[in-house]
């Protein structure tokens, strides 16, 4: 009987503690096409939800991302060189996450 008791104390506890807030960011980015004649890319997505899709038109890639900026850190770079196009995109968790 204790048992149930704690742990029915321990669940109205939780459920009465206020969750921590987070922090959502949208972000866009996209790259109309040069004199790319090849595009390399190298992504490294911790969590959530990832497409590829084609684009129509003259748009070499666009990025579109909602993530919690409190817990982790969006980079994205591009380099174009001789005709290659090298593009990287990094969703990285944060150390430092406080729960």
């Amino acid at each position: 009987m204790t048992c149930k008791l704690t742990l029915a104390l321990t669940m109205l506890l939780l459920a009465s503690t206020p969750a921590a807030a987070q922090s959502w960011r949208t972000e866009e980015v996209s790259r109309q096409r040069r004199d790319e004649e090849r595009l390399d890319v190298k992504i490294q997505y911790a969590v959530g939800r990832f497409e590829v899709r084609p684009i129509s038109g003259g748009t070499l890639y666009r990025i579109q991302s909602r993530y919690d900026e409190e817990v982790f850190d969006l980079y994205s770079s591009y380099r174009l060189s001789d005709g290659r196009g090298r593009l990287r995109i990094d969703l990285d968790g944060r150390d430092e996450i406080e729960i």
